[in-house]
């Protein structure tokens, strides 16, 4: 009796073992996940030149705020955005 208690009691220990280091996998995982700018995973596109064209103005303001709402440690404050979207402009839109 004795030889099966310590097969199972092995065995246990083994899976402990193994779910201890499933665990710490994943924890390693999601630290290295929280230290990536969400739009890094997401990739969004950045929001096409806008030229100054009205009926394109709504397209590249949606495009626009996705982009920076994805990039947040890029925008930290409007004048970063600022800054980025004025480089987003050409033609008669400069």
């Amino acid at each position: 009796m004795d030889d099966v208690d310590d097969s199972s009691q092995s065995s246990d220990d083994s899976e402990v073992e193994r779910l201890r280091e499933q665990l710490g996998n994943v924890t390693n995982e999601m630290n290295e996940m929280r230290q990536i700018d969400p739009g890094e995973i997401l990739k969004p596109s950045p929001p096409k030149y806008f030229d100054g064209t009205l009926s394109k103005l709504p397209t590249f303001l949606t495009q626009s705020r996705a982009f920076i709402t994805y990039y947040p440690n890029q925008f930290r404050n409007n004048a970063a955005k600022v800054i980025y979207m004025a480089g987003r402009l050409i033609k008669t839109a400069a």
